[in-house]
């Protein structure tokens, strides 16, 4: 039976010297801020540093990404070649090991092999790789400067806009591999895996994700993959009559960034989200659990914030409609818009032309 040790901060360690569980005070002061590996824990030196590319290198070779740019929240530009985080050699291994080994080979094969993986290896493997992205990218955003000119100071993003007790939920489900974590009813959250259309001239890759929201997306070639971290599955319960059950033949790029608005937009709606908790002791080891309330109950749909999540994660994707950018801009804000159902609420075939239609849900 294994034994474990709770540190004054709270952090809990096994009788290996395994770091099971993270304090608060210890992720932010270790991990966030700090130099150690962001699954293990370790101080990163010289003899074992390994950079972790926060997304998958081998996603960065196949759509030749190492030197095109993304744009951070602070603004600035960095090239997914540089996008990295600390992370030591072993942690490096054992994320291709449990990760890139099995998800690679499937993209080649599509949607088809990649669903038999889903299958094979269940929900958890997926939801588990998407935390691990998640998490790595907003591990980098603290590292950056809150001002671009530093004649503000040297203050970083992440001091001032993070709420790391909810990042620490993520960190704790993105190294549950490690950890071996038990995850209890409702700790994992929503999951959608579907197909994607290609559309020529837009790019076979996409990835956006709302920290504030609990939400990222990865579209690869025609898989489209959405995760909602902190809901216990409430979002995708409410999406799919709404509009999961209307999508035919699979998205385009630009319905997939709405179907991502509309993810983001439901678990900001949510009033009461689950608690979630770690416990571990030597005769169960390390479980984590949800306190979920006995009833999900949604804000009024706000068209407002919904407008403006729609504009600024649909905008780079608008075509030419006939109209000046500003008017669609405009339209787009008033929350009141759709790529995905027309004006009768069915699923729309052409996305990339403007349609309208008063949507009364979310």
């Amino acid at each position: 039976m294994r034994e474990y040790t709770q540190e004054k901060d709270g952090t809990i360690i096994g009788d290996d010297g395994k770091i099971f569980l993270f304090s608060i005070e210890r992720f932010k002061r270790n991990i966030v801020f700090g130099n150690c590996c962001f699954i293990c824990g370790v101080k990163i030196t010289e003899e074992n540093r390994s950079q972790e590319h926060v997304l998958p290198n081998w996603i960065l070779r196949k759509f030749n990404l190492h030197d095109k740019n993304i744009t951070l929240p602070n603004l600035s530009t960095f090239r997914y070649s540089q996008y990295v985080i600390p992370c030591c050699e072993t942690c490096n291994g054992l994320m291709a090991e449990t990760f890139e080994a099995k998800i690679a080979p499937t993209i080649n094969g599509g949607l088809e092999k990649f669903a038999e993986l889903v299958q094979e290896d269940g929900f958890r493997l997926i939801y588990n790789w998407m935390a691990l992205i998640f998490l790595k990218t907003h591990l980098k955003d603290a590292q950056l400067r809150e001002n671009l000119d530093q004649r503000a100071g040297d203050e970083t993003l992440g001091k001032q806009a993070y709420d790391y007790e909810a990042l620490h939920h993520v960190h704790c489900l993105a190294r549950s591999f490690y950890t071996e974590a038990i995850w209890d009813n409702y700790v994992n959250g929503s999951l959608y895996i579907g197909p994607a259309k290609s559309i020529d001239g837009t790019e076979s890759f996409d990835f956006a994700d709302n920290f504030i929201g609990k939400t990222t997306l990865l579209r690869m070639n025609d898989i489209c993959i959405l995760a909602v971290f902190n809901d216990g599955g409430a979002v995708m319960q409410f999406m799919t009559p709404n509009y999961i059950e209307k999508f035919t033949n699979g998205l385009t790029p630009i319905q997939i960034r709405e179907f991502f608005t509309r993810f983001t937009h439901c678990n900001l709606s949510i009033k009461t989200h689950p608690i979630f908790q770690s416990i571990i002791d030597g005769e169960n080891g390390y479980k984590i659990i949800a306190n979920v309330p006995s009833e999900i109950q949604f804000y009024e749909f706000n068209h407002v914030v919904f407008g403006e999540l729609m504009w600024n994660y649909c905008r780079e994707f608008i075509t030419a409609s006939g109209k000046p950018l500003a008017e669609t801009e405009a339209e787009i804000k008033r929350g009141i818009f759709s790529y995905i159902l027309d004006e009768k609420q069915n699923f729309n075939t052409k996305s990339m032309v403007v349609m309208k239609g008063e949507q009364g849900s979310i």
